[in-house]
């Protein structure tokens, strides 16, 4: 009996502790929550081991409708700007030129854009059924970029167009980062040369400070291009003179309609074969003045050369046959 009693009191003396350990545990995990969103210990020993009363409960309550409210009220992260360099090509063919290459300078004018270069190729003095054409890289305001795009169909026939976005947000904003650190450190730079006394050391702090300034002036100058190249989105336009305007044909999706449109095409390319050979034949008619006498000229004297070769040749059959003529 002695010995059941003494097991139990060494049992009970290890399982007391461990508990007590738990609740301490616990009360610290909890105590540390709390201290983590502004509460006391103190607190939170009030709150989860007195008992607890109606004034109590509505003051707890109460202070964590605070926190809720305070957290609620703190202000959004602000939206960071995004740094997009826009640009754009596009290629427009029409049948009156001259009024198309003034259109379009007119249109730049009026948004406060400008033309950064221009490549225009006229007509050949050889071949006057050649047409003419420009290329245009031209720098347009960024919130007119759209709009200006969208009415270049008043320019012309737009057969193709493309778009392209090339976002440097982190690139200028750790560049700009950048060039404010390298800001304070000449600025410390300038107050150590103004305590400086040794001319060894004046002439290290400017041989730093000018690195510090030509790398300023070397990332403040990449920021202000990125800034041109933001502010101002750039477009290539490709200009064309043509006879005629192509027309864009739907896509066939039945099977009926692709039969058709091929049986059609047959016929629009014998069509044109004809049409070309007609043109050929009647642009030749002139070049026929000088080849028809040639021929002429040409079989006269074949035939005459055929006629001597012949004629020469029954003549040295007589020769060679004398004595046959004698006796006959």
């Amino acid at each position: 009996m002695k010995k059941f009693i003494i097991i139990i009191g060494i049992i009970a003396l290890i399982i007391f502790p461990v508990g007590c350990s738990n609740n301490e545990s616990q009360d610290t995990g909890i105590a540390y929550d709390m201290a983590m969103n502004g509460v006391s210990e103190e607190r939170v020993t009030t709150n989860f081991n007195a008992p607890m009363n109606n004034e109590a409960a509505s003051d707890d309550f109460g202070g964590i409708n605070k926190l809720t409210a305070s957290s609620a009220e703190m202000p959004e992260p602000q939206v960071v700007e995004r740094k997009i360099i826009k640009s754009a090509s596009m290629e427009i063919e029409t049948l009156e030129y001259d009024s198309a290459v003034e259109k379009l300078n007119n249109k730049i004018n009026s948004i406060g854009g400008y033309i950064e270069s221009s490549n225009v190729r006229g007509t050949s003095i050889n071949n006057r059924y050649d047409q003419r054409s420009a290329y245009f890289t031209i720098r347009i305001p960024e919130p007119q970029f759209l709009q200006f795009m969208s009415d270049m169909n008043t320019i012309g026939n737009i057969i193709s167009e493309n778009t392209y976005g090339e976002d440097i947000t982190s690139s200028y904003f750790d560049t700009e980062a950048h060039v404010n650190t390298l800001e304070i450190q000449e600025e410390r730079l300038l107050e150590i040369l103004k305590k400086a006394e040794k001319v060894e050391d004046i002439i290290e702090l400017e041989r730093e400070l000018a690195n510090v300034r030509y790398e300023i002036e070397s990332l403040t100058g990449t920021l202000r291009r990125w800034d041109n190249l933001v502010s101002f989105a750039t477009l290539h336009v490709s200009l064309y003179e043509v006879i005629e305007i192509t027309v864009k044909e739907e896509v066939p999706k039945t099977l009926s309609e692709k039969i058709s449109q091929a049986f059609n095409n047959s016929i629009d390319k014998i069509k044109a074969f004809f049409e070309n050979s007609l043109i050929s034949g009647l642009g030749a008619t002139p070049y026929l003045i000088f080849i028809i006498p040639g021929l002429i000229i040409l079989i006269f004297i074949f035939h005459k050369i055929k006629k001597g070769y012949k004629n020469e040749k029954e003549k040295n059959v007589v020769i060679e046959n004398p004595e046959e003529e004698k006796k006959e």
